[in-house]
């Protein structure tokens, strides 16, 4: 069957322009002038079909139809169908609009949370709009006011009428305007056409773009008006096989001889025909200029696609993760301030330390092109370094590349069996795509489906899920997984990736903030919002300043150079007043609180900071003594009606929880309060903790310390750090610190290593060519029993190894953990803490650091052969036409590089621990003596000092480096090149030590020759 579809727009009818309907019976015989069989025809009116006194402009209207009608009717015999949308000329806005202007200002303010109340009010300027639609259409389905869908099934078409003038005004500006992204459903070979009178330049530009990416997904024609210009394109993403056309229609009356319209011939099969008819001399004649006369092809897998990621799937994945606030944007989505991080791929046989130099960094984006990587992609980074972030960046591009991903959290996986393993793929498909496509989804071709796993702890592996993973790889194409990255997991990673289903994956690492990835998040902060309209120049050098105080915040402070700390001192730094303050007191605890703060002064109007500060808390302690995380929400109502009479407050519920989940602090999860991100609930309960007396604390502070590997204990603790200083607590965990490792000895990086000294190249290929002890124990298992229970025995065998490997992570996860609350403890508190008690903090600190070094020696020493054997069969999984002896060859440099990267990231979280230049003192005491204990304060001066040391690195590595000792000299060349990495140094004070450490540095890139990122 074909569809004739006319489109009109602009038609501006008025009492005096009645005589235009004379050309109804003129657009219907030009519009049918071509010979083509014709089974059905639409006429389509994308707004403005008043002038400007709607609803009586509609009156002429009705005659104009009336003839449409008709005529269509003499010609083919039956009725046409009429669809429209509303343009601002359909708005009445005859009575007083004082109070809708007011609802305007606050509706654009927060345009995702506007109340229904206020809804009806915007749009009350349109009661004789839809009372027309209404009169003309066929049975509409509204959705809300702005958008009513309408099904022809004997066609395969839909139409989505969406109404853009709901927030119109009498004098318009470009983006102003909103329309909440519809869930529209993807239907297998339905075509989908959306009307609307706006182009996207009119609405507000995180929502124009939105729509745009939804309507790409979804719909394959989307038919536009008000700019008076004929118009059409087809628009696909540089990375997506999915496209929409574009057809913005012509002006049809305007008072003069400027007039045209045009046509679309659909055939489901063929294409669809646009062609276009201009008024010339007395009748409407084909615009030849304007017009095609052959069908355009449907875009192959828009045209066909029958799932795809839901509206609120997208808004989902676009969440930034934190609650921001800018001031010229209410919520600050994910695509508004993320830019793609570099990678450094997982071949430590390379790594020298020199990221560009060992050509073993991607850009992140490059992931999308999964042809390029191996099934399996595991990407490790430490705390906040931007893992979920950027999982759910993959996610939407590789939604718009045609793959289908789900986004799967390993924490809330609470078995790996089968049955829980369906639950939790079952919600994470309701949560991208709506539950009714559960089974559409499952029978997609594997290679189509791409699984992303946050949050895979491996500290916290329950049994089964080896098994779980690899029922999980069956089923999808792609899949990558997150981990959580610290010195400890290396040789469990190791371990949990020598798996036969895993032999082949590749491992990378997301590397800290450079200065230029630093500039490049703070352009994009500035570009929110950003109209186009100003000196470029001036917002270049406003990034410039910017860049100098999060330079100088991240220098000074025990805080990693990641995205959402600069994201953070961001937010503070507009303040102008606090940016001393910014840079000298910018901690993990501050700076998460300045956000906390920000959102309620921002957001929250029911009551003060400190009101809502109490009431959080009281909420967080609530929830501890219930050892809950979330309320249903009859819970919420008593408990806030008990706080209100025990501090005599007068309230409102609805109205105060609605700002609380709108400020991003709460979420109603079905009838379920909690708060909206962890490090909030982790905040208003380390609050709620230091307001016990010690009688009742001391308890809790044992429970919190003996598990300080936790996310939970750990933030807890930071925050108890932040919030003032409590001498007991901080002996509780020193206490705990002295007994870490306690049978370990402080490693010496300067003594000769039994450990390199094994693996020299002739016993490298020893491993290689006879295999490793625990490799032929599993061949003899499977020569003494059937497949079937052998293969049962050694997933056993697996998990066992695996669990070992884990309880030791576990261990060295906890001591960094009890380095990191120390830390946090010394730098807020330097000022107060007395010369001795500070010295025995540091001087903790680097014991057991250097303790901590030691059991990663013991560890390389068992398990080495292990390593070196799975190593070896990933090279050869990568490169299957090397011979063994060529794989020898690059595996010489395997565990010495290994080694090096350990120590050095052990070495990070003991400069993180002492590294403040209030400690400048206690460092020269706690770090003189041995060359080791120098190399630390060395360390340390790089890491965390202002000024570059550049005679101490000198002098060191003339009187302790030049002696042979190869270990010291790899960590303090890796610093160097961190140092100069992170945050770049006046080439005269880098030369003499790039020469002496014989590294090669590559030419300078001019920031300027970007382009600023434009929305």
């Amino acid at each position: 069957m074909s569809l004739l579809v006319i489109h009109l727009t602009d038609v501006h009818l008025d009492e005096k322009s009645s005589a235009f309907c004379d050309r109804a019976e003129l657009i219907i015989d030009a519009a049918l002038s071509p010979m083509t069989a014709v089974s059905a025809l639409h006429i389509v009116l994308s707004g403005d079909i008043a002038n400007k006194t709607a609803p009586k402009d509609f009156d002429v209207a009705r005659d104009l139809f009336s003839r449409l009608k008709g005529r269509v009717v003499a010609r083919l015999g039956f009725d046409p169908k009429f669809l429209i949308s509303a343009g601002n000329h359909d708005c009445d806005f005859a009575e007083d609009q004082s109070v809708r202007d007011a609802l305007l200002s606050v509706a654009r303010a927060k345009p995702q949370s506007i109340s229904d109340q206020i809804v009806n009010q915007l749009a009350s300027v349109l009661n004789g709009f839809y009372q027309f639609q209404i009169e003309v259409s066929p049975p509409l389905n509204y959705i809300n006011k702005w958008c009513a869908i309408v099904e022809f099934s004997e066609l395969n078409v839909r139409y989505v009428l969406l109404n853009s003038s709901v927030m119109s005004t009498i004098k318009e500006d470009p983006g102003r305007l909103f329309i909440p992204v519809p869930d529209v459903d993807v239907k297998e070979n339905v075509k989908t056409i959306f009307v609307m009178h706006h182009p996207y330049g009119w609405l507000m530009p995180d929502n124009a773009r939105e729509l745009a990416q939804y309507a790409a997904m979804t719909g394959d024609l989307f038919l536009m008006g008000h700019e008076h210009e004929l118009w059409a394109q087809q628009v696909s993403d540089l990375y997506d096989d999915s496209a929409i056309t574009y057809l913005r229609g012509h002006v049809l009356y305007e008072g003069g001889e400027n007039s045209a319209f045009q046509t679309i011939l659909i055939d489901n099969e063929k294409g669809f025909c646009p062609r276009s008819y201009v008024w010339r001399g007395g009748s409407y004649e084909s615009w030849v200029e304007k017009s095609r006369d052959d069908f355009i092809q449907w875009p192959v897998a828009n045209g066909n696609r029958k799932l795809s990621i839901s509206a609120d799937g997208f808004r989902f994945l676009n969440m930034a993760g934190a609650n921001f606030s800018h001031r010229r944007k209410d919520v600050v989505t994910l695509q508004d301030i993320f830019v793609w991080p570099l990678l450094k791929r997982g071949n430590l046989e390379k790594d020298t330390g020199n990221l560009i130099g060992d050509g073993l960094s991607i850009g992140a984006d490059e992931l999308i092109f999964e042809s390029r990587f191996t099934s399996v992609c595991v990407l490790k980074g430490g705390d906040q370094a931007g893992k979920t972030s950027l999982l759910k960046m993959l996610a939407m591009q590789l939604g718009k590349k045609g793959c289908h991903p789900l986004l799967l959290s390993a924490s809330s996986i609470s078995s790996w069996r089968s049955g829980a393993l369906e639950d939790r793929i079952n919600d994470a498909i309701d949560q991208l795509y709506g539950k009714r496509w559960r089974a559409d989804y499952k029978k997609l071709d594997m290679k189509e489906k791409v699984l992303l796993i946050d949050d895979f702890d491996l500290t916290k592996i329950e049994t089964g899920c080896l098994q779980g993973l690899r029922a999980l790889r069956q089923h999808f194409g792609k899949v990558y997984i997150a981990i959580g990255s610290h010195p400890g997991i290396e040789v469990a990673l190791s371990e949990f990736l020598r798996d036969e289903n895993f032999i082949d994956s590749e491992v990378f690492e997301i590397i800290p903030c450079t200065q230029h990835h630093r500039l490049e998040i703070i352009e994009r902060w500035l570009m929110i919002g950003h109209d186009g309209v100003g000196d470029i120049d001036d917002l270049k050098m406003t990034a410039a300043k910017l860049l100098k105080v999060v330079d100088e915040t991240l220098g000074r402070n025990l805080i990693p150079a990641v995205p959402i700390f600069v994201l953070i001192i961001l937010q503070r730094a507009e303040l102008v007043q606090d940016l001393n303050t910014v840079v000298k007191s910018g901690s993990h605890g501050f700076l998460y609180e300045s956000l906390i703060a920000q959102a309620l002064s921002n957001k929250v109007t029911d009551c003060n900071l400190v009101t809502s500060m109490t009431y959080l808390t009281a909420l967080a302690k609530l929830l501890d003594q219930r050892k809950s995380d979330d309320l249903e929400q009859a819970e919420f109502d008593t408990f806030h009606v008990e706080h209100c009479q025990r501090f005599k407050l007068k309230l409102p519920l609805n109205s105060l929880q609605g700002q609380l989940v709108g400020a991003e602090i709460l979420e109603d999860k079905g009838g379920r309060v909690c708060f909206r991100y962890p490090y909030h609930h982790y905040y208003f309960l380390a609050r709620s903790l230091s307001q016990m007396d010690w009688h009742d604390l001391e308890s809790r502070i044992d429970a919190l310390v003996g598990m300080v590997h936790t996310e939970k204990n750990a933030n807890v603790l930071l925050f108890l750090a932040h919030l003032g200083r409590n001498p007991k607590i901080a002996h509780k965990i020193l206490l705990s610190a002295s007994r870490m490792f306690d049978s370990y000895v402080e490693a010496d990086l300067f003594s000769r290593s039994s450990v390199l000294d094994r693996y020299k190249p002739m016993e490298i290929r020893q491993i290689l060519f006879e295999g490793n002890k625990a490799s032929q124990l599993e061949q003899r298992q499977l020569d003494e029993y059937d497949d079937e229970k052998a293969t049962e025995e050694l997933a056993k065998v697996a998990e066992d190894r695996l669990k070992a490997r884990i309880d030791d992570a576990l261990l060295m996860n906890a001591a960094f953990k009890t380095l990191q609350v120390l830390g946090q403890v010394l730098r807020n508190h330097a000022g107060e803490i007395e010369s001795e008690e500070k010295q025995q903090m540091a001087e903790a600190c680097v014991g057991l650091g250097l303790r901590v070094m030691d059991f990663i020696n013991s560890m390389i020493a068992a398990h080495g052969d292990e390593m070196v054997f799975f190593r070896g069969l990933q090279i050869k999984s990568e490169n299957p036409a090397m011979t063994d002896s060529e794989v020898a060859n690059e595996l010489e440099n395997y565990l010495p590089a290994m080694m090096s990267s350990l120590t050095t990231g052990t070495l990070i979280k003991i400069a993180n621990a002492i590294g403040s230049e209030d400690l400048a003192l206690t460092i020269d005491d706690v770090l003189d003596g041995s060359n080791t204990r120098k190399l630390i304060k060395l360390i340390v001066h790089l890491e965390h000092f202002s000024d570059f040391p550049k005679k101490e690195i000198l002098d060191f590595e003339a009187d302790a480096l030049q002696k042979g000792a190869v270990l010291p000299n790899s960590v303090l060349r890796r610093f160097i090149i961190r140092r100069f990495y992170l945050f770049p140094v006046r080439d005269e004070l880098k030369r003499a030590v790039l020469d002496r450490f014989k590294i090669n540095a590559r030419p300078f890139q001019f920031l300027e020759q970007r382009k600023l990122p434009r929305h």
